[in-house]
């Protein structure tokens, strides 16, 4: 599902409902559904549909994506009801407009007193939660911050302290990577990585790994449970690794 905010932020947002929502044989009586087991939400930050194969673009190759979009449902008439990150994620989550969720602009901290998540109705239904990766609620470090529903929270602070433990290995001098991401500090050209460079990460240390190699952890314990997935990449967004 592409999700575009008044042109200006754009993310992609998938909502993968495992366990065959709309097999071929469902009965047309609501009242004997199947119920929903597992549900996982997976976000790519700033990743417009005009760079996906599915949505017509034949240069970018995008095959995974493309092969969840020919299983579901592909909506091609859908917007976002803020144009910054933080507010877009917590309309979804919540299912309400920013300015009734309290989240308006990027810093904006997500409060927890008048806004109930998916995940929130979901654990109360005996559903195993998880959110890792970005999420951008902006919650006190200095106090006790909310869970917002989520049994397990990963993110990109842990990933700092995952890898002070397990360092990378050094990159030779000889490879020209790309520096530290300084955004309107440097001359766009660079922290936009106009030059194309690699990014001074070995495979398996960035975020999207990280961040995957959790969500999978998260899959294989949890599969035989119901469980709510909420999935947020930090890339495409800038800088371009």
């Amino acid at each position: 599902m592409y999700i575009r905010p008044l042109k200006l932020i754009k993310f992609f947002f998938f909502g993968c409902i495992a366990g065959s929502i709309f097999p071929s044989c469902m009965p047309q009586n609501k009242n004997h559904l199947p119920e929903i087991k597992n549900v996982i939400v997976l976000i790519g930050d700033d990743h417009s549909s005009t760079a996906v194969g599915c949505y017509g673009n034949k240069i970018a190759r995008t095959p995974n994506i493309d092969r969840i979009a020919s299983k579901g449902i592909k909506f091609t008439n859908a917007y976002s009801n803020a144009p910054v990150c933080s507010a877009s994620r917590q309309s979804i989550l919540c299912g309400k407009y920013p300015h009734a969720t309290g989240v308006t602009l990027l810093r904006t901290a997500f409060k927890d007193s008048g806004n109930l998540t998916l995940a929130e109705i979901l654990r109360e239904n005996n559903y195993k939660t998880a959110v890792i990766g970005k999420t951008h609620f902006n919650n006190s470090s200095s106090e006790l911050p909310p869970d917002h529903g989520f049994d397990i929270m990963i993110d990109h602070s842990q990933r700092k302290k995952y890898f002070a433990h397990n360092l990378m290995p050094p990159i030779p001098d000889s490879i020209k990577t790309l520096g530290p991401w300084k955004p309107f500090r440097d001359p766009a050209r660079i922290w936009l990585n106009a030059d194309v460079l690699p990014t001074a990460e070995r495979a398996g240390y960035g975020l999207a790994a990280f961040d995957a190699r959790n969500a999978i952890e998260f899959l294989r314990n949890n599969k035989d449970e119901k469980f709510l997935l909420w999935l947020g990449f930090h890339e495409p967004h800038s800088p371009f690794n």
